[in-house]
């Protein structure tokens, strides 16, 4: 692709948008799974995508960005949680798009930055034993990958929008600083997060 992708639809659906191999300068990483039942449980998950983004660089030098478009799985379950120790006004917003999500395709601008902050603090702060609550975050970060950016309405689907009210996440993988992420994360529990994400999860 040429950029970050933001919306599930330009890689997959009826018109995935096409870039020449050669004009590309990112690798999106889609869906990542086990398709064998006998890996059921085996964590290689990081070694394949470390795998294919030093192959895909070693090919394709001109691809300087590796990055997933990913769910956000935990998002609608820890808002239906948190709900009533929300502010007022965050509380009534959730309480509207928790009952219909669809009713989140017609946001306005500031409902989508509340509910985009609310995201950001979910992916950051909020904690299972001292790590991310959320699971898709926890893989990705401990595989030494950067919250980079969140999409609104990046999977305006029905499983999205009652997964995570249509939200999409990029994680990015610099190959250069994938060791010492993956240690900030193990030794400090720390999550490793663009300066944009950083300030959008500010109270």
């Amino acid at each position: 692709m040429k950029g970050l992708v933001a919306n599930v639809g330009e890689i997959i659906g009826d018109n995935p948008e096409h870039i020449d191999e050669e004009a590309a300068d990112t690798a999106i990483f889609y869906s990542i799974s086990n398709c064998q039942r006998g890996l059921v449980g085996i964590a290689f998950g990081d070694l394949l995508i470390k795998q294919v983004a030093e192959q895909t660089s070693a090919d394709c030098p001109q691809i300087k960005t590796f990055a997933t478009l990913s769910p956000v799985p935990g998002f609608t379950k820890w808002l239906n949680q948190s709900v009533d120790n929300m502010d007022p006004a965050d509380r009534t917003l959730v309480e509207r798009y928790l009952g219909d999500p669809e009713q989140v395709l017609n946001a306005d601008t500031e409902q989508r930055v509340r509910l985009s902050h609310l995201c950001a603090h979910y992916l950051i702060n909020e904690k299972c034993d001292e790590a991310p609550a959320d699971p898709v975050a926890r893989f990705y970060l401990r595989n030494g990958a950067r919250l980079e950016r969140i999409n609104w309405l990046g999977d305006p689907s029905s499983k999205g929008l009652q997964e995570s009210l249509g939200v999409l996440v990029n994680y990015v993988y610099d190959l250069s600083a994938v060791t010492k992420n993956h240690e900030t994360y193990v030794y400090e529990a720390g999550v490793v997060a663009s300066n944009a994400v950083k300030q959008l999860a500010k109270p």
